[in-house]
């Protein structure tokens, strides 16, 4: 069954994308989970934080050009 874990504060600045990023790597790493990371963040720092800043820049390139978002899904 899965489960949902979300980490919500409208203040700026309190470790909500750290927090995030960390759990997620840990929740796959320790107990062998499947995670999904939604980044609802205009800035895209958990994105970028997991999947790299190149390639977050190709993705950002793809969307920018109108591109099907077919391939923007990242498996880790």
């Amino acid at each position: 069954m899965a489960r949902v874990i979300s980490l919500i504060n409208l203040k700026g600045g309190v470790a909500k994308t750290t927090t995030t990023v960390a759990l997620a790597e840990s929740l796959a790493s320790q107990f062998e989970k499947r995670v999904l990371v939604i980044d609802l963040d205009p800035q895209t720092n958990a994105t970028t934080m997991l999947i790299g800043e190149k390639r977050w820049e190709e993705l950002n390139e793809k969307g920018a050009r109108g591109m099907p978002r077919r391939g923007s899904l990242v498996r880790l």
